[in-house]
């Protein structure tokens, strides 16, 4: 009867730790975040662009490094006609150094928005 307890007790530990482990991987990693882009937390390229363009505000998102790029364009000459055209800003995280300790795919992801942004307000910019 001793043991059958001991095995009772014994399991209910075992499933209360499997328990916390499933309940940990299920939380989101929110404080993961690393401080220089903690504005993609509720970043939506769509929704930042018509509440910009509703301000009158159609800046681009540029990169900050030797020269001054235009994410998602490639074309030197329409780069300058937009920056004329529209204005640029910069974004937390997209500058020209990279922080080794900081994981790429949070740099990845700020281009991505900063891509979809560019495109949206490209859009907005030509038609006022």
């Amino acid at each position: 009867m001793k043991r059958i307890c001991l095995m009772m007790v014994g399991l209910a530990f075992i499933l209360s730790g499997c328990n916390k482990s499933e309940q940990a991987a299920e939380t989101p990693m929110k404080e993961s975040i690393p401080a220089p882009f903690t504005w993609l937390m509720n970043a939506d390229a769509l929704a930042d662009v018509n509440a910009r363009s509703e301000q009158q505000d159609y800046r681009l998102i540029a990169l900050a490094n030797r020269g001054t790029t235009v994410i998602g364009v490639d074309d030197p000459a329409q780069q300058q006609r937009l920056k004329t055209a529209c204005g640029i800003r910069h974004v937390e995280g997209l500058g020209d150094t990279l922080d080794k300790r900081l994981d790429p795919k949070w740099r990845k992801q700020a281009l991505d928005y900063a891509k979809a942004f560019n495109q949206a307000m490209i859009a907005k910019c030509e038609s006022k």
